[in-house]
């Protein structure tokens, strides 16, 4: 049942459960229906409370008393208290009862109340490809035999397009490994509780898009002996290193890393950038994209990682992606990681991925018998990515220097009062913000 009210010419909806009516303070206000609006002093005693309301328009929001919304009664001669689901906005005096998901998907959380429960248990690990396991067609998404809803959301732009799972709750237990591969960013909405007992991991396959200046720079073959330069790694939030160079062979410097990209807020969403190729082994992808936005409640007493990979032979290494968590409340006992991936030596090897730890990923050594150089370190907090090292050139040999690493991805977590609960391990630190009602 709802109670309608205008309030300054529009109608305005309020729930019947709108708690006492509270009609004038401790008794102390006039109460004679003179005509005067006393809404300047008393209040039964509370110190910053709006006094005794006598005479108002009735459904006139009053002001706001926490998570309270007070608002004239419908004789106007009191006022009544609504509850408000999530808080009440004293800019506003309005109620906000519910999150405004970031990236626009208000809609679709609304219609996660219907949606199946999503459950990743078993103690192995499950793969889901954006790309690949989603049948567009039927509008659902498989997770290795448990099928639900997906809506693909087109974004105009260089950043991917999103695949949004509306789920009832979202659990990954203990010994459980969920991995989000593929080029699409991942969102859940949530209408109850997510909880990463396990490792939620967002890996980004090679996007067919064109090239972005974030991508580290590639190189090729150069000279007579077709020496290779390093390519550099990829960017994001922070710089990848530079490529090493061949010394002593022309046009052999080593390349740069990508520009840096994105905001703070990850909207929109979209991955890291993958570290530049040399022609011969895979550039270094950069980490995934993932949003989890929840009705209700976050928490991570395991892993969240978008870290990006590592170059192979003499290829940079991928940025760490983004990961973007909201909620009235986000509770981290464990970590949440978007790390570099380190760059190659020069050899049929490669690099490591950003690791779900504050330890940087170390450049690939496997060059150490004098094949090659090493492979630039990735980023990890407090930590800058690291150019490839030079290699020297010899004659009638093929030379290689080692690529570099990736740059860190981003972190972004949104909360009813801008805070996180939770002895929480995080690299890179995370940029906070207040998550939006309405």
């Amino acid at each position: 049942m709802m109670r309608w009210f205008w309030v300054c010419g529009a109608v305005v909806a309020l729930a019947s459960a709108c708690g006492k009516v509270d009609s004038g303070g401790d008794g102390t206000g006039d109460g004679d229906g003179d005509g005067v609006d006393h809404r300047d002093g008393g209040g039964g005693g509370q110190p910053d409370a709006i006094g005794p309301v006598d005479d108002c328009e009735p459904g006139e929001p009053i002001a706001c008393d926490g998570s309270e919304l007070r608002v004239c009664n419908a004789a106007g001669d009191g006022e009544e208290r609504v509850t408000c689901g999530l808080r009440c906005d004293p800019d506003g005096l309005v109620c906000e009862d519910i999150i405004d998901p970031s990236n626009g998907f208000a809609a679709l959380l609304d219609g996660a109340e219907d949606a199946p429960a999503l459950v990743i248990d078993g103690g192995g690990t499950v793969f889901f490809d954006s790309d690949y396991n989603v049948d567009e067609d039927a509008g659902t998404g498989d997770f290795e035999g448990t099928v639900v809803p997906v809506t693909v959301v087109p974004v105009a732009g260089p950043a991917p397009d999103v695949v949004v799972v509306p789920v009832a709750s979202l659990r990954v237990a203990a010994g459980s490994v969920l991995s989000l591969q593929g080029p699409r960013a991942v969102v859940f909405v949530s209408w109850g509780d997510v909880r990463i007992q396990g490792e939620l991991r967002s890996l980004a396959g090679r996007s067919e898009e064109v090239e972005e200046d974030c991508w580290g720079r590639p190189s090729g073959g150069v000279g007579a002996n077709n020496d290779i330069p390093g390519p550099g790694g990829g960017s994001f939030a922070s710089a990848g290193g530079s490529g090493g160079a061949v010394v002593g062979t022309s046009g052999a410097a080593g390349k740069a890393a990508g520009d840096l990209i994105g905001n703070l807020t990850l909207v929109p969403l979209r991955g890291g950038c993958p570290g530049g190729a040399d022609g011969i082994g895979g550039a270094g992808i950069g980490g995934g994209a993932v949003q989890i936005s929840s009705r209700t409640l976050i928490t991570v007493p395991g892993a969240i990682g978008a870290s990006g990979g590592g170059g192979c032979v003499s290829s940079g290494g991928g940025s760490g992606g983004a990961i973007l968590l909201e909620a009235p409340a986000v509770t981290v006992g464990g970590g949440v990681y978007a790390n570099g991936g380190s760059g190659g030596c020069g050899g049929f090897s490669c690099g490591e991925a950003g690791s779900l730890s504050t330890t940087p990923a170390p450049g690939d050594d496997a060059c150490a018998d004098g094949s090659g150089a090493y492979g630039g370190d990735g980023a990890a907090v407090g930590v800058d990515a690291t150019s490839g090292d030079d290699v020297t050139n010899t004659p009638g040999a093929t030379d290689r220097a080692g690529g570099g690493g990736g740059g860190l991805g981003r972190i972004r977590i949104n909360t009813l009062d801008g805070t996180i609960m939770g002895a929480s391990t995080f690299s890179p630190d995370p940029s906070l913000g207040q998550v939006a009602g309405r």
